[in-house]
């Protein structure tokens, strides 16, 4: 029976790859990858497995005169930015033996070059390995190029992240124009549901196969078979490239697992992801924090107080931040759990708790004061006024659900005796998919591993057959393309565990969201356009 510990480990599985070819060598690695890397066992497995040196990926940095060998780690294809970069360090430096591995799979290079069909061998990674050797200076020396699917990180058993995807976003009303001023009158879309991958802009399919191919390995490595369901038009094009992937066919045919994944768009619900009203501690130091540079999930933690020193202009950035991501303590990753799963007064209790005993453990004072802030405490000047234009773009985006039959509202209107509550999107889809009645709904809509397309029928299209359904198996999948929250997965949890306590549930996300990241996604990202590395 599949387990979710498979899937969890799954990230550090593919850093083996990378591990296996870093000793003796100076390891340059971008910043999606770093944060991968940070998830699984950080900095300390690569020096662990041999390597030199450890330095950020960028053309100010190169080897010393005694390290000949470098391994590149990217999340991007090796055209464009990313490879004047890597040209750029190895021509700083005195290499004779370089290794690049990124998470974009070969077929993506491809793609990316105009070519539609794969060719036999490596011919974009052998043709990337010649300008390596040219960059180092000889043709004797050795390059190789490798495929290396680093793109998930294991933020907790429940939780995988895709740091490389942070900012792919479903699109909307505004982007659908976009696409339709370039297309003549007759051929133009007439809403989000009606777009295929071949109608976006090169990055966004490059992106979007790019998911999908993580994905595929995934369920590769677990030798799982799954029944795809799509709630929203984003969720719709990333689940039709898992379905027609040429590799994920193979795989289904010889299958011994069987588990259901239903991706769903962020855009249907914003309400739960940008306010402070969420009962989780978690979702409080998010929003309080600075991030770790380069990062998009953890933060930096002050380590100041921990010491003997002063906060003064010469103390200021002398000590390394702590940060959330443990992976080295059972005792740490614990406490992070019910960081990430507990209601709000649990977990302060929690961590009152361990820190009175570690302190006393150690004979040293402490002063705590652990009162929970009030939002208007946690918002920046910045945060309140990006908060007010999400609110005018909520208004308009009252149309990213028109498209839906039944799930159509996140609030129940009030009345005189009562005021009007928020339904989460998320718990409306988990109680149609786990209800015991099994009800037929429109807007989750299966896509077949053989068949080109999907089939918009809400499990109702073959009236006379066995129609698939998310609750068939007991493993599900969900992909929330956009981001979730951490009171989100605590209300999965505890959804799951009331209606079909026997289900197993993991959340893939392209990101763990925090208030601010909406304005973030809304206003500060090429939606249309994302940066790819090119």
């Amino acid at each position: 029976m599949l387990s979710a510990d498979v899937f969890t480990s799954f990230p550090g599985q593919m850093w083996e790859k990378v591990l296996s070819k870093v000793n003796k060598a100076v390891v340059f690695m971008d910043d999606p990858c770093a944060e991968s890397l940070h998830w699984s066992g950080g900095a300390a497995l690569l020096f662990g497995a041999g390597a030199r040196n450890v330095k950020r990926f960028s053309s100010f940095e190169s080897g010393a005169g005694n390290e000949p060998k470098a391994v590149f780690v990217v999340s991007t294809l090796l055209k464009g930015r990313t490879a004047d970069i890597i040209k750029d360090i190895v021509s700083l430096s005195r290499f004779r033996y370089c290794v690049v591995l990124t998470a974009v799979p070969h077929s993506l290079h491809l793609h990316a070059d105009g070519v539609s069909a794969e060719l036999e061998g490596n011919v974009a990674f052998t043709h990337f390995e010649e300008k390596l050797c040219g960059w180092m200076g000889s043709a004797e020396y050795t390059a190789e190029v490798l495929h290396a699917p680093v793109h998930f990180a294991r933020v907790s058993s429940q939780l995988l992240i895709a740091p490389a995807f942070a900012d792919l976003f479903p699109l909307l009303h505004t982007d659908l124009s976009s696409i339709n001023r370039k297309r003549p009158e007759k051929r133009r879309f007439p809403s989000l549901s009606d777009l295929d991958i071949n109608s976006l802009p090169n990055e966004l399919q490059v992106q979007i196969r790019a998911l999908a191919s993580g994905l595929n390995t995934l369920f590769e490595l677990s030798n799982t078979r799954e029944e795809s369901f799509t709630v929203g038009p984003m969720s719709r094009l990333i689940a039709a490239e898992l379905a027609n992937h040429p590799q994920a066919r193979t795989r289904r045919k010889s299958s011994t697992h069987k588990a259901s994944v239903v991706f769903i768009d962020r855009t249907l619900d914003l309400t739960g992801a940008v306010g402070h009203h969420g009962d989780s501690l978690l979702e409080k130091i998010l929003s309080v924090l600075p991030r770790l540079p380069g990062h998009v999930t953890d933060v930096q933690v002050d380590m100041l107080e921990l010491t003997h020193l002063q906060r003064t202009p010469e103390t200021q950035g002398v000590l390394t931040p702590g940060c959330l991501a443990q992976t080295h303590s059972a005792a740490a990753a614990s406490l992070w759990e019910t960081m990430l799963l507990a209601k709000q007064k649990e977990a302060v209790m929690e961590v009152r708790r361990q820190v009175v005993e570690a302190a006393s453990k150690e004979n040293l004072p402490i002063k705590m004061n652990l009162g929970v802030s009030s939002p208007e405490d946690l918002m920046t000047e910045r945060a309140h006024t990006a908060l007010e234009r999400v609110f005018e773009v909520l208004r308009g985006l009252s149309r990213a659900r028109e498209h839906l039959k039944l799930l159509r509202s996140v609030y129940s209107a009030g009345d005189g005796a009562h005021q009007a509550t928020y339904r989460p999107f998320i718990k409306q889809v988990l109680e149609v998919i786990f209800s015991p009645n099994r009800p037929e709904c429109p807007d989750i809509e299966h896509a077949s591993g053989r068949l080109t397309d999907l089939l918009k029928t809400g499990f109702s299209m073959f009236m006379k057959v066995n129609r698939p359904h998310p609750s068939d198996h007991p493993f599900v999948f969900l992909v929330m393309v956009g981001g979730v929250t951490a009171s989100e997965l605590r209300l999965i949890r505890d959804i799951v565990s009331t209606h079909k306590a026997g289900t197993q549930v993991l959340v893939i996300s392209t990101r763990l969201l925090r208030p601010a990241d909406i304005p973030h996604l809304l206003f500060s990202t090429n939606r249309l356009s994302p940066d790819i590395g090119v």
